[in-house]
């Protein structure tokens, strides 16, 4: 009996160890799926931060060219579109893109050979690469189109108004541009609407985007805007009818001004400000800018245009210091009609009312001049292969007669002789 009671004990404690060691075990597996959660938890929140981090990191400033122009220049090719009067052409290290007011985008190899179109539904005005030789495209009547590497659409956005010029892209994919009926949005790589700002006029000037993240644009009534990444107003000032933002490597926004005093007296400024909207300085100029554009030496080049009365146009590029000191002003003896490009040399290329292109040194001299007989550059020079220029030309003559004489607008390759 005796015996019996210790068999039975025995049992008694041989389960309540066991009852004790599972007990430990479900512990420590508790234990083991809180510390799981925890490093998943803390990797979520990493890959958030970085998320987060990519959108508020320093944007990189650059507008000068990783290639050299050419030095003795001659036309290599031509690509002739269905258009008439304007074209837009952007480029990646493969393939040059353009189109124009025929509605066609056009991808074509470094050679001019065609690789596909894309058809849009009105008149293409301006172009910008987005990732993986995808490309957006805006045109007149106020859309965003998203074409991928072959050609097709991925999807459009209907802004509205009309639009002109060329969508900011910015690293983590958002797409900002403006239209005419006074609204800048913020759409995202799937085409949705993040927001929508709305100025006092049209807002189809363009826009940048500083080194901390915040978004300059422009109205037609001369107003200026930066926004925050959630498209709300951080400061706005008052300008004449048109001005230019340019965000500078150095995290300053300068802005170029143009218009006419109350007693009809014509006038031109160069500003720089601080990111919170601080004048540093102002330069004053003879004539009006209508394009800027910074070299990765800090030297700012600013284009400068003023049309007469009876139809005389003339124009200069100024270079000025980050401090606002006038460097040289070469005359361009007649107006610079698109903006600028700098190679990776330091050479400045326009273009003329005339139909010329300009290469212009770093010491305001001038280089060669190239021309189109018969033709007038309509974009801004594109420098997208080594000693290689890209541009689009349209007929200089009357355009009553573009259709009669076959002349269209055409992509023109320029390079080294």
């Amino acid at each position: 009996m005796k015996k019996g009671k210790n068999v039975f004990t025995l049992i008694i404690l041989s389960l309540f160890l066991c009852f004790i060691i599972l007990l430990a075990f479900s512990g420590c597996q508790k234990s083991e799926n809180r510390d799981a959660e925890k490093t998943r938890s803390a990797a979520e929140k990493e890959v958030a931060d970085k998320a987060e981090a990519k959108i508020e990191a320093p944007q990189k400033v650059s507008y000068q060219s990783k290639y050299a122009g050419p030095r003795n220049p001659v036309k290599k090719w031509e690509f002739k579109t269905d258009g008439f009067e304007s074209m837009a052409v952007t480029a990646s290290d493969e393939t040059i893109y353009f189109g124009s007011d025929d509605g066609i985008l056009y991808a074509a190899n470094y050679e001019g050979k065609l690789r596909w179109k894309f058809t849009a539904e009105s008149s293409i005005e301006s172009l910008a690469l987005y990732s993986d030789g995808e490309v957006c495209v805006i045109t007149m009547d106020g859309k965003l189109y998203l074409v991928d590497s072959a050609g097709r659409q991925k999807w459009v956005f209907g802004g509205g108004g009309s639009a002109y010029s060329p969508p900011l892209i910015v690293e983590h994919g958002i797409i900002y541009f403006g239209t005419s009926d006074g609204n800048f949005y913020a759409v995202d790589g799937k085409g949705a609407k993040i927001w929508v700002f709305n100025g006092s006029g049209s807002m189809f000037k363009g826009a940048t985007i500083g080194t901390d993240g915040k978004i300059y644009t422009s109205d037609s009534d001369g107003n200026l805007f930066a926004l925050d990444k959630n498209g709300k107003k951080i400061w706005e000032k008052k300008f004449s009818a048109w001005c230019v933002p340019l965000a500078g490597k150095d995290g300053r926004l300068y802005v170029g001004e143009w218009g006419y005093t109350d007693s009809g007296d014509y006038f031109g400024k160069i500003l720089a400000f601080k990111a919170d909207g601080e004048k540093v300085w102002e330069l004053k100029t003879d004539l009006g800018i209508s394009s800027l554009i910074q070299a990765d030496d800090g030297t700012i080049y600013a284009a400068a245009t003023v049309e007469e009365e009876m139809g005389d146009t003339f124009g200069k590029l100024y270079a000025i210091t980050p401090e606002g000191k006038l460097k040289w002003v070469y005359d361009a003896g007649e107006g610079i009609d698109t903006g600028l490009a700098i190679d990776k040399n330091g050479i400045i290329y326009l273009t003329t009312s005339s139909g010329k292109m300009l290469a212009i040194s770093p010491q305001g001299k001038k280089v060669w001049e190239f021309y189109e007989k018969d033709y007038r550059f309509c974009t801004d020079p594109v420098i997208a292969s080594e000693c290689t220029i890209y541009a689009g030309c349209a007929f200089a003559g009357d355009p009553g007669l573009t259709e009669e004489r076959g002349y269209y607008v055409k992509l023109v390759s320029i390079g080294e002789k």
